[in-house]
C-alpha cells in the first residue's frame, strides 16, 4: 500500500511555460530551495533517467512516464523495498491550469520512511509550485508582450 499526498494550484500561466519549468533542470533549482543540482536530458521522455542533488546528496531516477505538456512520473529507488514517486499532472480547467504535484512511498518499507522522506517533502510542495507557477507567469507575461 502507497502512501500518498499531494498540493494542487491554480494558475493564469500558460501551461507551455508551466511544462518548460518542469523539463528544465536549472529551473529545477531555482525553483525547490533544497535542490543544487538536477540533470537529465531535455525534453525527458518515458524510461529517461536523471539525477537531482538536494541537501548534499545526489540521488539518481527514472522517468516512468512523460506526457508533454501533461504528465511527468519520477521514481526514486530509495531502499531495497521503498520508492519515492513524484508525480507532476498540468490540466486545463474553467479555473485555470491546474498544477498537481504529487509525492508517494511505494513498496513495503516505503512507510517507515514517511517521516524521513515523505512528510519534508510534502511540506515543500507549495512553495515550490508557488515558484513554478509564479515564474512560469512572469515567462508567460514577458513572452505576451
Amino acid at each position: 500500500m502507497a502512501w500518498t499526498r499531494s498540493f494542487t494550484t491554480y494558475t493564469t500561466a500558460s501551461a507551455e511555460a508551466v511544462w518548460k519549468r518542469h523539463i528544465t533542470p536549472a529551473d529545477w533549482v531555482q525553483d525547490d530551495p533544497v535542490t543544487t543540482a538536477a540533470a537529465f536530458t531535455v525534453p525527458p521522455r518515458t524510461g529517461d533517467t536523471g539525477t537531482v542533488t538536494a541537501q548534499g546528496s545526489t540521488r539518481t531516477f527514472t522517468f516512468t512516464e512523460v506526457r508533454p505538456g501533461e504528465v511527468m512520473t519520477q521514481v526514486f529507488a530509495l531502499l531495497p523495498g521503498a520508492q519515492l514517486v513524484l508525480g507532476h499532472t498540468l490540466e486545463r480547467t474553467v479555473r485555470g491550469l491546474r498544477v498537481t504535484h504529487t509525492v508517494s512511498l511505494t513498496g513495503p518499507l516505503g512507510r517507515f520512511l514517511v517521516p524521513i522522506a515523505g512528510w519534508p517533502l510534502v511540506r515543500s510542495r507549495p512553495a515550490v509550485v508557488h515558484s513554478i507557477v509564479t515564474r512560469a507567469l512572469d515567462e508567460s507575461t514577458a513572452a505576451a508582450r
